[in-house]
């Protein structure tokens, strides 16, 4: 008795242990479905295209027209794009959103087939809905037209399909009118630069008639006069050669052209994904929950390389009960540090800075496309970058007579460097501001040698630069001079009096001057030894806002 009750328990425990045969193939399940539907659609090929499928095919035909009606062409293409999508393992996190997307925008494209084809009823039969967009398509667009029109119809299903496509790329609206404006822009530079190459071709070729009309004209006879009197010795007069003069004619300085945006490269667009931002947004108030903290978190400004999260406490909850929750944040979101603002200024809030998963590229064409850019008028504006809610931000050095530059090795110091550099090429004209480079090292700045906005070709000696800026401290003292005889501040004020003519000095504006140093420490005994006669080659912090603008770059703080 004992032996039976043992093999029925056995047997019992076999019946639990065993695992179904479902779990067994469902990590082949995705592949399963791409095969199958990579087979459907070359089945479908077969059938459609060149009615070489057999029976099977007929029924395939038969399905695929009484289904989506004459769009069962492209079946083929969108049934292969699916199976490799799911082949391949890509885009997993984002295949729902894509189905739902497609699906939506197939529903809706199918409508407008049907509404064009004559809008059959469902009911009117296969031979009535073949030739339309099948059964899909009636469904979706007969209904409607009875309701709202057909018009009507139309315009709802345009909007499903245009929905559909938003939703199956990933993209919002508002980047789709952001897309469209850059698009209009660039189109609109690239008409210019056009129309700029055309006129310079017609000037070239008008030069080269030119010189060659006058290569064909004769030599000049000239007919002495008759005097009375003595007539005296003629002076030799001097003939220049015509190269010599065409020479002279080249060498003169054109009208300088600002460069097109279109030179500068876009950056491209975030793969960030927006559900990022609700999973954090839920982990802070699950985190405050945790600490006793009543707090929720209404919105999020994502940034370039942070997200600005605001959260609102209740009455009577003290900042500084936040502010100790600092590591736990960051323990809670598995990042390495997280800033708190407290409050946010102008806002009755507090604000938690988290890293981004996925940093966004912020490129210099972005920032002087931007409005603010199109906005500032000082020829001394240049791009910056983005701030924490991603909005463009241009500085103006006139703002700043004295800025350094400082950071860790790789922190960037050499490549705002050169974004300020390129920001006045873009935006100004030599006769709107002067550079002087001064680069000890002779790798930062060395490409910038040929341009027109320099006084002098770019520095590379350190005794050379501490005369170019003892030169520097002249001009501004010259400056002081000629802005305190016409009775003016600076230079907007002398610009003014210019255009009022009621300047007394005469003379047409002074350009705005900026010099940039790189590796100012290495520059530090020359400038040192240049200071012991009393005159340091550098201006000093205080001067007013017409003196010459300084940006030096260093690796380190100097501690003297």
């Amino acid at each position: 008795m004992a032996t039976t009750k043992r093999r029925g328990s056995s047997k019992s425990s076999l019946k639990k242990k065993r695992t179904p045969v479902r779990q067994h193939l469902a990590p082949w399940a995705r592949d399963a479905l791409g095969v199958g539907l990579v087979v459907a659609a070359l089945l479908a090929v077969l059938a459609l295209w060149f009615d070489a499928a057999g029976p099977a095919g007929g029924v395939i035909e038969y399905v695929l027209h009484g289904t989506i009606g004459s769009a069962a062409v492209i079946f083929p293409f969108l049934g292969f794009y699916w199976g490799v999508l799911l082949l391949r393992g890509t885009a997993e996190d984002d295949r729902v959103r894509m189905f739902i997307g497609f699906a939506i925008a197939v529903v809706g494209i199918l409508g407008l087939h049907s509404i064009v084809n004559g809008n059959p009823s469902p009911a009117s039969g296969y031979s009535g809905i073949r030739d339309a967009a099948g059964m899909l398509g009636a469904i979706a667009a007969w209904p409607l037209s009875n309701v709202v029109s057909a018009i009507g119809a139309g315009i709802v299903c345009a909007g499903l399909a245009f929905l559909g496509i938003l939703i199956f790329s990933g993209t919002p609206l508002a980047t789709v009118w952001e897309r469209l404006g850059e698009l209009r822009e660039e189109l609109a530079e690239r008409q210019d630069a056009r129309i700029a190459r055309e006129e310079e071709r017609e000037k070239e070729a008008m030069r080269r008639r030119a010189v060659r009309d006058e290569e064909e004209e004769g030599p000049t006879v000239v007919l002495p006069e008759l005097f009375d009197e003595e007539e005296p010795e003629e002076e030799e007069e001097l003939e220049i050669p015509p190269r010599l003069v065409r020479a002279a004619e080249a060498e003169q300085p054109e009208e300088y052209e600002l460069p097109p945006l279109s030179l500068l490269r876009k950056a491209p667009s975030s793969s960030a994904d927006g559900r990022d931002e609700e999973h954090t947004m839920e982990a802070l108030e699950r985190t405050f929950v945790n600490f006793g903290v009543p707090a929720r978190v209404p919105t999020a400004h994502r940034g370039p390389t942070v997200t600005l999260y605001e959260v609102e406490v209740e009455a009577g909850t003290k900042v500084h009960k936040v502010l100790s929750l600092a590591d736990d944040i960051a323990y809670a979101l598995a990042t390495p540090d997280v800033r708190i603002i407290a409050p946010i200024p102008g806002r009755s809030a507090i604000g938690v800075e988290v890293p981004n998963k996925v940093r966004d590229f912020v490129t210099l064409g972005d920032v002087l496309r931007s409005r603010s850019a199109k906005e500032a008028a000082d020829p001394l504006s240049v791009g910056l970058g983005k701030d924490v809610h991603g909005r463009t931000v241009m500085v103006n050095l006139s703002d700043m007579p004295h800025l350094l530059i400082a950071g860790a090795t790789g922190a960037g110091k050499s490549s705002l460097i050169n974004a300020f550099v390129t920001s006045i090429l873009m935006r100004t004209t030599p006769e709107e501001v002067k550079l002087v480079l001064v680069d000890p090292k002779r790798v930062e700045l060395s490409h910038f040698a040929d341009l027109p906005h320099l006084l002098s070709p770019v520095i590379v000696h350190p005794k050379r630069a501490a005369e170019a800026l003892e030169w520097v401290v002249r001009e501004m003292e010259l400056r002081y001079e000629i802005l305190a005889t016409v009775g003016v501040r600076d230079l907007d004020g002398y610009h003014e009096g210019l255009e009022e003519r009621v300047d007394r000095a005469g003379g047409g504006p002074p350009p705005s001057l900026a010099h940039l140093l790189d590796r100012v420490h290495d520059l530090r005994p020359v400038l040192r030894g240049a200071g012991q006669d009393g005159n340091d080659p550098h201006p000093q912090p205080a001067a007013p806002v017409h003196a010459p603008h300084g940006v030096p770059r260093i690796d380190y703080p100097i501690s003297d």
